[in-house]
Formats: C-alpha cells, structure tokens, sequence
C-alpha cells in the first residue's frame, strides 16, 4: 500500500470538496459515485431484475447460495453452545415459522430500527418527515433541517403565546398559577432580598 500523501492529490477533488485518489476514475468521492449511481434509474432497474433472476429458484445462483446455507447450517448444528441455544429458545423460534408472524417481527424491528435512527424526532412530525423524503423528493439532511426550523418556530410561537397569556393575568393570578406548576412557598424571611439586603448587589459584582 502507498502512502497516504502518494495515494491523495492535493489537486485532485471531488465536487464536494473531498480528496480523491490518483488511481480514481469517476472523478468521484466514493458516497457522490454512489449518489449517482442510485440516480440512474435504468440501472437501478437492471440491477433489481439481475437479483430477481438470481434469487429465482430454478437458477444457478440461487442453488449455489442454498448450498452455502445448507453448509454454514451443519457446521453450526454440530456446535454444542448453539444447540443449547436453540434449545432455550425453541418456544419463542417456534412463533417465528408462520409467514404472518415473520412478516409482524420484520416489521417491528424495522419500525425499531427507524425510532433508533431518529429519536430527535417526535411523534407528532414523523409523518411529515417520511413524506418529505418519499413523496416530495427531499433528502434526509434537508428534511431533518426543514423540520427542525418548524420545530423551533412552533416553540417560539407557544412560547409567545405563554408569555403574552401570563402578562394578562394579575400579580395574583400568575401567583396561584406558578403554585399549580409547583412552586414553593417561601417565607418573607426567607427570602434572598431580604434575608440579606446586599443579595443584589452581591449578584451584580458577582
């Protein structure tokens, strides 16, 4: 293997600004080639045809995964601790045989997979975002970027709103509302301002 100076061009960059080898042909960073890839659509479309005729039972390619199946199978059958396994966990395999409780598991470790994948984002927006994505043609770093600035402008504007509803109320309303949201009664002489008349003073020089 060369060196990593030798290997990387200085002058030579993908469109999004990344080093690029000597030896690249495509003129491309390996994540752009994919992008572009995935672009065309007609090779997509060839690609997915030439899985289908492999995964065909009656091709050559399809026997010949089988066979590796039916080999790494034995080999692991003839392990003592995946045996134990199996064994412990026959009840909960057993649920697994029918193609509608497959097809359930699936979906739920998919459905996991996307809450993993996305927790900062809540419930209320997910459908937005997957919309987005799937029906507006958004990537999902724009996506992500669009639904956060909603999201900061629905807080702000519910934190106008609760800004504007307390100066509306009296000395004692917005009292009696912050005792609801639990706050703590403190005694006169316990108070900051006038257990210690330099509290304030302290806190500016401070």
């Amino acid at each position: 293997m060369k060196p990593l100076s030798k290997r990387y061009n200085q002058n030579r960059r993908c469109g999004c600004s990344k080093r690029i080898t000597d030896g690249n042909k495509s003129g491309l960073c390996k994540q752009c080639l994919m992008r572009s890839i995935n672009a065309n659509e007609d090779l997509v479309a060839r690609r997915l045809e030439t899985t289908r005729r492999n995964l065909r039972e009656d091709s050559a390619t399809y026997a010949k995964k089988c066979a590796i199946l039916a080999k790494n199978r034995d080999k692991a059958f003839a392990r003592p601790e995946v045996m134990a396994m199996l064994r412990e966990n026959a009840t909960r395999l057993a649920s697994y045989q029918t193609p509608e409780t497959e097809a359930k598991r699936i979906a739920a470790l998919v459905e996991a997979n996307k809450r993993r994948r996305h927790k900062w984002l809540p419930e209320e927006w997910r459908e937005t975002y997957f919309r987005m994505m799937r029906n507006w043609g958004f990537k999902a770093p724009e996506a992500k970027r669009i639904i956060m600035e909603q999201m900061r402008a629905e807080r702000e504007r519910i934190n106008v709103a609760r800004q504007r509803a307390r100066a509306s109320l009296s000395p004692f309303e917005r009292q009696q509302r912050d005792l609801e949201n639990g706050a703590q009664i403190v005694a006169n002489d316990q108070r900051p301002s006038l257990a210690n008349p330099g509290y304030y003073e302290e806190r500016k020089t401070g």
